[in-house]
């Protein structure tokens, strides 16, 4: 079984580990070189398809899961929409026995209406980012193979310390907005998961099954360092995001709320940068 992994970063590297110890041949696409006991890294960039072109063979699973240079529509475009379709040409072309795909979206391809949004409700984005992410995943979809969309929320592990240094200012004003978000070792796990069910569904919502409005996450990390807590700010925004295909298919997240994920989080930081 040969699995490519393209965008060989935090999400495929960990994805990489997981499915060498099961036995499969690893192939990596990324830009910049990277050394990798579990996989074989090919320097290529997926904008140029003519740095991978005619070097790829044997490949049956396929998982996108890229990061856009800048934070703008036609560098999006270009990377989830153009590229992923030329790969996707390229594969058919060439004649890879590919069978699975699974394209790493987001949770921005639902409306920040405040509302409860599961795997079966409509997708109606208001941001340039979930309209490009919703377009890509209509391209995995209609490509002829089976496809799994992996709508991810905002991913935090190690070394994402963003959260952290916001509850540790003081200057910091929390809102009432509903959060969804995934640590980054059940955002692999899930990735995982989905490639060896037998009956994967089509779309899935990669969060952790306890949504929590911003006030509460600040304001627990305040508590671990016996800072005050902030003061709240009217009005709610944001959605509710559940995870209704993974629970039904059994998954088990290893940090199945923040206060498991962040808890992890601290546990690992030097004493001088803990909140």
């Amino acid at each position: 079984m040969t699995l490519l992994i393209a965008g060989f970063g935090e999400l495929g590297q960990g994805l990489a580990a997981l499915r060498h110890a099961a036995g499969e041949r690893v192939l990596g696409i990324r830009r910049t070189p990277f050394a990798s006991s579990t996989a074989q890294v090919m320097l290529a960039d997926l904008l140029q398809p003519e740095s991978y072109a005619g070097r790829l063979h044997g490949v049956e699973r396929l998982v996108y899961c890229v990061t856009p240079g800048q934070r703008e529509q036609e560098a999006y475009r270009q990377i989830y929409v153009n590229a992923f379709g030329r790969l996707l040409a390229i594969a058919r072309t060439e004649g890879w026995p590919l069978r699975r795909i699974i394209f790493v979206s987001s949770t921005a391809v639902y409306a920040d209406d405040g509302a409860d949004y599961t795997e079966s409700s409509p997708a109606v984005p208001a941001d340039f980012n979930g309209k490009v992410m919703l377009e890509a995943e209509r391209v995995a979809l209609s490509s002829g193979v089976h496809a799994s969309v992996l709508r991810l929320g905002g991913i935090y592990g190690p070394g994402r310390t963003w959260m952290l240094r916001r509850a540790e200012s003081d200057a910091a004003v929390a809102s009432e907005r509903w959060s969804n978000r995934i640590h980054v070792e059940d955002a692999v796990q899930a990735i995982s998961f989905v490639l060896q069910c037998d009956q994967p569904s089509a779309i899935y919502n990669v969060v952790d099954p306890h949504p929590a409005r911003e006030f509460e996450v600040l304001n627990w990390l305040r508590l671990r360092s016996l800072r005050p807590p902030l003061s709240r700010v009217s009005g709610s925004s944001g959605k509710r995001v559940w995870p209704d295909a993974l629970r039904a298919q059994g998954f088990h997240w290893r940090y199945p709320d923040f206060r498991a994920g962040y808890a992890s989080v601290l546990a690992a930081l030097p004493p001088a940068e803990a909140v």
